[in-house]
C-alpha cells in the first residue's frame, strides 16, 4: 500500500505475465462472487435503481459533506463514503504492481470508483499475483502511482478516513457518542425499501471481503507478511 516502497529491480522474478497465475481456486472463486453478485443485483432485488428515494437524496446532498446523515441512516451514509474509499485503498495496493501485467490494471481499478466491485472484480481474477521478490522499481511506475499512490501521505490519509468513517458509525452521525445499537438498527429498514441502498451495502461487503488476500499479497511485494503463504 502507499505506506510502503517498491523493491529494488532485482528483487522481481523472471517470466512473463499470465492471466490469472497463482492459485487456479482464487480466479474461480473470485467470477464466482462476480457472477453471484451482478446476477442478484440485477435479477433478483426488486425495485427501479434511478426512481429510487435514496438516491435521489444522496445526489442531492453530494456537496454537503455528510449532510446525508439528517434523513439517511449515519451508518448508511458512512457505508456511502465508504464507497470511495474503497476504490483509493484498491489502486494504493494495486497499481504499484500492475507494470507488465498481461491485462491492463487502469481501466479496471478506475471503474471501482463509479461500479465498485462490479467493475474491478474481472480483474482481481485474471491478474497475475505477485508477492514477494516482485516489486516494481518506482522509475517504472507512471507519475500518479509514484507521486500519489505511493506516497506516505496519502496512507495515512486513506487510514484516518476509514477510522473517522468507523467512529463514525458507531457514533450513530454524533461524533463524540457511542450508539452502535442504533446504528445498526436504522440500517435494515432502509435496505428493504431502497434498492440502491441495498447494492449499496452489497458493494460494500464484497469490497471488504475480496481486500485481504490484496493487502497481504502487497504487504509481500514491500518485504512484509513474507513468513505468510497465501494459496498461490
Amino acid at each position: 500500500m502507499a505506506l510502503g516502497c517498491a523493491l529494488p529491480s532485482s528483487a522481481r522474478c523472471s517470466g512473463g505475465p499470465q492471466l490469472g497465475g497463482g492459485w487456479p481456486g482464487r480466479s474461480l472463486g473470485i467470477f464466482a462472487v462476480w457472477i453471484a453478485d451482478c446476477l442478484y443485483s440485477f435479477l433478483v432485488v426488486p425495485g427501479e435503481l434511478f426512481n429510487d428515494t435514496t438516491l435521489q437524496v444522496i445526489l442531492k446532498s453530494a456537496l454537503a459533506p455528510f449532510g446525508l446523515g439528517a434523513s439517511i441512516p449515519a451508518l448508511f451514509c458512512a457505508i456511502f463514503y465508504g464507497l470511495g474509499l474503497w476504490p483509493a485503498i484498491y489502486c494504493s495496493t494495486l497499481l504499484p504492481g500492475a507494470p507488465g501485467q498481461a491485462l491492463t490494471a487502469g481501466p479496471f481499478v478506475w471503474s471501482s470508483f463509479l461500479f465498485g466491485a462490479y467493475g474491478l472484480s474481472p480483474y482481481l481474477a485474471l491478474r497475475e499475483l505477485r508477492g514477494a521478490g516482485r516489486a516494481e522499481p518506482l522509475s517504472s511506475l507512471d507519475f500518479v502511482t509514484r507521486e500519489l499512490l505511493e506516497s506516505k501521505v496519502t496512507g495515512v490519509f486513506l487510514f484516518a478516513s476509514g477510522v473517522f468513517l468507523a467512529f463514525f458509525s458507531a457514533a450513530n452521525g454524533v461524533l463524540g457518542s457511542f450508539a452502535p445499537e442504533e446504528a445498526f438498527a436504522a440500517l435494515p429498514p432502509l435496505i428493504g425499501a431502497s434498492k440502491f441502498a441495498r447494492l449499496s451495502v452489497l458493494d460494500f461487503f464484497v469490497l471488504w471481503a475480496l481486500f485481504p488476500p490484496v493487502l497481504l499479497e502487497d504487504g509481500q511485494r514491500r518485504g512484509r507478511f513474507v513468513r505468510w503463504t497465501p494459496g498461490e
